[in-house]
């Protein structure tokens, strides 16, 4: 089963355990969704969706993404100005957590395979079995205190 199919089985369980249903336009944020390789916010989910579907509402995006968080399915990372950006949980493509840097707020994705196996050997240590994982880290940014300006502004590959 590729990623967009699972994905999408995944929030149509969800939903139907809600008493709901995966409707088209829940079915096209899906899609949109599992397409980004980067953490986004709503807008530009909605901007992406509408690419498929000119008809979907910024309500239904709002909706599917709290629905979608409370599923597991997406993970919520406050950025810039306590911006909500969201990225797909699980998903090759998802990075093991971000960096959100204190001066600029931008979310920068962090991509190091060597994350997840020294949490879960601390965590074993401590007597527990990761069930998830997703590290935010909050840091200042050395190019601002050296120049004066954020490299991570133009570097972002988070919100924008």
């Amino acid at each position: 089963m590729n990623d967009a199919s699972d994905f999408a089985t995944r929030a149509a369980a969800f939903w139907r355990e809600r008493g709901g249903r995966m409707t088209p336009v829940r079915e096209v944020l899906c899609r949109a969704i599992v397409s980004s390789e980067k953490a986004f916010v709503a807008e530009e989910l909605l901007e992406r969706a509408r690419k498929l579907d000119r008809g979907i509402s910024c309500a239904s995006v709002y909706r599917a993404l709290s629905d979608l968080v409370d599923a597991g399915l997406l993970r919520e990372i406050r950025g810039e100005r306590d911006q909500r950006s969201f990225v797909a949980a699980g998903l090759p493509q998802a990075p093991v957590g971000h960096v959100v840097c204190s001066d600029c707020r931008r979310v920068i994705p962090l991509e190091d395979e060597c994350v997840p196996l020294r949490e879960a050997a601390m965590l074993k240590r401590m007597g527990f079995a990761a069930g998830g994982m997703h590290l935010r880290i909050e840091a200042s940014c050395e190019s601002m205190k050296r120049c004066g300006t954020c490299e991570n502004q133009a570097a972002s590959t988070g919100t924008e």
